[in-house]
Parts: structure tokens; sequence; C-alpha cells
């Protein structure tokens, strides 16, 4: 039996068609936009998020974005407290409770129509804490989880020392 011997063809050696990695830089960083805490409203139309970037001094802006669950148009700014977070819709979706940091150490829920206007406050707590919150079922009243800032470290407290 005869062996007949494989013609192979030289290949010429491959590119790299991967892009080089760089490491982040910290102008990288400030160009990044985070989302973050989407929530449906209850008839699946819309959708509300946090929307965060760095801005400047490391100081983060957030603030709520509204879309359209299907995707068009693209997402629109729907508040500027620039210290806004953790949206919920109300049970018949008419209104958007959320955390606002309007006021440096003492947050507050606000509440704001679906269709947009302006936010008002639905709280007034002291120095503290605000952690999470929750509407009823029958949106009538929210559930607060909020602590005290102890004495001895509100603000008034340490302007002291």
């Amino acid at each position: 039996m005869a062996r007949t011997k494989k013609k192979t063809k030289k290949s010429t050696p491959r590119r790299s068609t991967r892009v080089k990695k760089k490491p982040i830089t910290p102008e990288d960083l400030m160009a990044f936009k985070f989302i973050s805490a989407p929530q449906i409203s209850p008839d699946g139309r819309r959708v509300v998020m946090v929307h965060k970037i760095l801005g400047g001094k490391n100081e983060a802006i957030s603030n709520l974005y509204m879309a359209n669950a299907d995707g068009s148009p693209s997402p629109s700014q729907f508040t500027s407290g620039g210290k806004d977070r953790h949206p919920r819709w109300s049970s018949d979706g008419s209104t958007i409770a959320f955390i606002g940091g309007r006021e440096k150490h003492a947050p507050q829920i606000y509440t704001i129509g679906a269709n947009g206007g302006e936010a008002t406050a639905l709280t007034s707590f002291p120095e503290g804490t605000l952690m999470a919150f929750q509407w009823s079922p029958d949106g009538k009243s929210i559930a607060v989880s909020f602590r005290d800032q102890e004495d001895s470290w509100t603000q008034a407290a340490i302007k002291a020392r």
C-alpha cells in the first residue's frame, strides 16, 4: 500500500482582532453612567430607575430617569435633585415616591406625579439615616425605616467642637 503525503497549505500568521486592553483611568470613571433600582409601573408600561454619574470632587450625582418599557424613546431625566434614589410606584401608578437628599444630612421621602411635575417632601425627618420605605398595598400609607443621628454626631454638634 502506497502512502500519499497530505499537502498542507502554509498559513500566514493571524492578525489579532482583539482590542488591546488599557487600564481604567480616573477620567474614564468620570464618564461611566450607572443605572440601578429599576421599578416597573403597575400597568407595565413604564420603568423608573436611578441614573448615577460621578461629578466634580468625586461626588455622586443621582437622579431618577423614566423610560417606556418597550424601549422607545430613550430614557429621560425625571428628577433633578442630584441625590435621588430608591424610587417606588404607588399601587395605582399615579405617583412615584423616592428618597431625596436635597437637605444635606437629612434625607427625606418625596413624591412626584408619574407624569412629572415638582417633587413634594412627604416627610420632615431630622438628621439621620433613611434606609428604605414601602407603599402599603392600598397606596394610602408608607412604612419607613429611619434612624435618628446620635446627638453628639449631628452637624450642629460637630460644628460646635
